[in-house]
């Protein structure tokens, strides 16, 4: 897998050999290894935050089930570099908007303009509000 396999529980390993699947994709088809490859990384990045590593595995196998009964069966562009960047600080500015934080102290910790932050939230409301007509 990469490098990082020896720090993550050998059930990820196993993700790669699944025998009994009910007709549809094979274990050996290419979305395999890079299922196991993000849960890999998954419980890489919550092990260097703290988490135990059983906790962890549990966690990261619920997350990436989660994504693929979200985006499972269709092409899901993820960016890279500053685009990625950008994108999460502003869901994480919505975020902690709509959980009761104050526009001034976002707009102070985040240093950018009030007309900003409304964008952001305007923006990002628009497409929550989007995405919970579709379900």
């Amino acid at each position: 897998m990469n490098e990082q396999t020896h720090h993550v529980p050998k059930d990820i390993e196993r993700l790669k050999f699944m025998n009994d699947i009910d007709g549809g994709d094979k274990p050996g088809d290419a979305w395999c290894d890079s299922l196991a490859d993000i849960v890999s990384h998954s419980v890489a990045e919550l092990t260097r935050n703290g988490m135990e590593e059983a906790d962890a595995f549990r966690i990261a196998k619920r997350v990436v089930a989660a994504i693929a009964f979200y985006a499972g069966g269709r092409s899901l562009y993820l960016p890279t570099g500053r685009s990625l960047f950008a994108a999460l600080r502003e869901y994480e500015i919505y975020y902690r908007w709509d959980n009761g934080e104050k526009l001034q102290a976002l707009r102070k910790e985040y240093a950018i303009s009030e007309t900003h932050i409304y964008d952001i939230i305007r923006r990002l409301r628009k497409k929550h509000a989007n995405k919970i007509t579709q379900d």
